[in-house]
């Protein structure tokens, strides 16, 4: 596989075949496609392999090595981004059954009828579910360390916090992902706070007492996870066309265009109204609820398909 043997994996493939011998599965599922590295070829040749897409990983490395960023703390080049793409189609070839969470991350070419699934993710409904209909704060969680997030916390504080500041003094922002000391001079304003790095608890409180979520997200990789909490919580957001990439089960969203802070921020201000977050929300649960009704043994007919196209 790729280069697993300069990765340092000969150990770890070594003793999970040897738990594959012991356990004699069904079915594999690969919950990542990096996850490939611990399986050795002979995997794939002897069980039915289930591989999970949560990216479009070739094109996310290339958009790394195009914006000249680090990669797990080596400095990526287009020849690694050529063996990634080897070893991404090596992957899919040899599965037996491949789930993407989005439509998008689906492979372009050599769809093979059955073979290729799209589930897009969900979690079930939180047991407290969201409460902020009189909020007038929205926020957005994720880390700048990671671009797409650092490209959202820009948006949200040089374009949308002036914009919805002129209409709305009122709607505050907060930004959990970002320190404030380590946020630029120029992304500081009177309605954006910077609440650094929270636990799961902190974020929950945001999804529960908040007006909304903001996901201003400019590519449409995998699926935003951050969205399907907001939406296992009934939590209105208001998000990009990009950012809905894996939530085409939620109908009803409020979709801002990133091109148009001025106009997103009127849709907003309208939006940021207790009657309208509380059938927003209602919507979304209602969506929620339906979507998760019709996945039940979904999964299950995925590896038994699987199975049977291995066999």
């Amino acid at each position: 596989m790729h280069e697993y043997a300069a990765m340092g994996n000969r150990a770890a493939i070594s003793e999970i075949s040897s738990a594959l011998d012991a356990d004699a599965p069904d079915v594999i599922v690969v919950d990542h496609l990096y996850s490939a590295l611990f399986l050795s070829d002979a995997v794939f040749k002897r069980w039915p392999v289930v591989t999970i897409l949560l990216n479009r990983e070739v094109d996310f490395f290339n958009e790394i090595v195009r914006r000249g960023m680090r990669f797990y703390d080596a400095p990526p080049s287009p020849f690694a981004a050529s063996r990634l793409r080897r070893f991404a189609s090596a992957v899919v070839r040899d599965s037996a059954g491949v789930v993407a969470i989005g439509r998008n991350d689906l492979p372009r070419r050599g769809r093979q009828a059955g073979k290729f699934n799209v589930v897009e993710p969900y979690l079930d409904a939180a047991e407290v579910p969201w409460q902020g209909s009189e909020s007038t704060s929205l926020f957005f969680i994720g880390s700048h360390h990671h671009y797409p997030n650092a490209l959202a916390i820009e948006w949200i504080a040089r374009c949308f916090a002036p914009a919805i500041w002129r209409l709305r003094p009122d709607i505050r922002l907060r930004i959990m992902g970002m320190d404030a000391a380590e946020a630029p001079l120029n992304y500081h304003a009177p309605n954006v706070k910077f609440l650094g790095f929270g636990d799961d608890e902190a974020a929950q409180a945001l999804f529960v007492g908040s007006a909304g979520l903001l996901a201003p997200i400019t590519n449409n990789f995998g699926a935003k996870f951050k969205l399907t909490e907001a939406a296992s919580f009934g939590t209105p957001f208001f998000a990009s066309a990009a950012a809905l990439s894996g939530m085409s089960y939620i109908p009803n969203a409020e979709v801002i265009d990133l091109g148009d802070p001025d106009g997103a921020a009127k849709q907003i201000a309208t939006a940021v109204e207790p009657a309208r977050l509380a059938a927003y929300h209602r919507a979304i649960r209602a969506s929620h609820r339906a979507y998760v009704q019709a996945q039940q043994g979904r999964w299950s007919a995925i590896a038994v398909a699987a199975i049977a196209r291995f066999g």
